[in-house]
């Protein structure tokens, strides 16, 4: 267990193998690498910093709802976000399957071997490359929004699809069912590969 009662801030690597808790602060320097493998109650986990990665490698952890620059999931078990959480770089979700509860917002790049689940409270919002093995987004109320500019749209079915912002989104043949809305807004366009079906409103 480390506790925490002032605020630190790390610049190298720093492993905590349990629980990392305590009523301060824990700022995570430029090119810095955070690896947690228990549970994260720390008051305040600041990790937005360029370069830096912040590591979960523990069984079924809650993710601080918290910015990141990049964020790692791996370990075992069900991960899972259920405060806003934004990464401003790069998220990794490596041999597992994570749960999104809650906002999660990835600005640049979805990726790994491991999948992501929107649950029915889960918004997911990707700014630019989803490359990531599985993304499950059908529960009923959960939305996936494309934020970026011209962005090819993970083959997959969903519930709330929107493709926002700008540029031409591209739909692969695997995007057949969308169980909620389909929604544009900005200046985006939006091609298909197959035939989609939509259960609630085109606008």
């Amino acid at each position: 267990n480390t506790e925490i009662t002032g605020t630190y801030t790390n610049n190298g690597t720093l492993t905590v193998g349990t629980e990392l808790s305590g009523t301060g602060g824990l700022t995570q320097g430029t090119d810095s690498n955070l690896n947690l493998g228990g549970t994260v109650t720390i008051t305040t986990l600041t990790a937005s910093a360029s370069g830096n990665t912040v590591t979960y490698n523990g069984a079924s952890q809650a993710v601080k709802a918290t910015t990141y620059n990049n964020l790692t999931l791996s370990g075992s078990g069900t991960p899972t976000i259920d405060g806003t959480t934004v990464v401003n770089d790069t998220m990794t979700i490596t041999g597992i399957t994570a749960t999104n509860n809650s906002t999660l917002t990835v600005s640049t790049a979805l990726s790994g071997t491991g999948g992501l689940t929107n649950s029915g409270t889960g918004t997911l919002n990707i700014g630019v490359t989803s490359g990531i093995t599985t993304l499950t987004a059908t529960a009923s109320g959960n939305t996936v929004n494309y934020t970026g500019g011209v962005q090819t749209v993970f083959s997959t079915n969903y519930y709330n699809l929107t493709l926002s912002t700008s540029g031409a989104k591209t739909m692969q043949a695997g995007t057949t069912s969308i169980g909620g809305d389909l929604t544009l807004s900005g200046t985006a366009t939006a091609t298909t590969a197959a035939d989609i079906s939509v259960s609630g409103n085109i606008s």
